[in-house]
């Protein structure tokens, strides 16, 4: 790993990371997936699923500035978090206990009743 030499925007670099999602859905439009069901839409790459993810992003960039792993590993938290189900769930990278952001690991930490989860993808 190398030290962190360039401070940039997070502005900047959430923009990285929408810019491709949106040009995605745009290409692939109304083409059906392996599922049936198109990219976008509830509980798919809507525009609001996308602005959480960016916003996920520059968070985890953001919050863990410091050390490369933990920004590498709360990036990976966050695609793992995302594809989780009830049946498979995804989410050894999310922080742990009952201040994290994943309601999954709140609901380990014994404070709050688990809740459905399904992927968005």
């Amino acid at each position: 790993d190398k030290p962190i030499e360039k401070l940039e925007c997070i502005g900047h670099v959430q923009k990285r990371m929408g810019t491709p999602l949106r040009k995605l859905k745009i290409r692939l439009g109304k083409e059906k997936l392996s599922d049936g069901k198109t990219i976008g839409g509830k509980k798919r790459l809507s525009e609001p699923a996308i602005t959480r993810i960016t916003t996920y992003y520059g968070l985890a960039i953001l919050r863990d500035n410091q050390d490369v792993k933990s920004m590498k590993q709360a990036i990976w938290a966050i695609w793992l978090h995302l594809i989780s189900t009830d049946k498979k769930p995804e989410h050894n990278f999310c922080t742990k206990g009952e201040d994290s952001w994943c309601k999954y690991q709140i609901a380990q930490s014994g404070k709050k009743k688990p809740t459905s989860t399904a992927n968005i993808f």
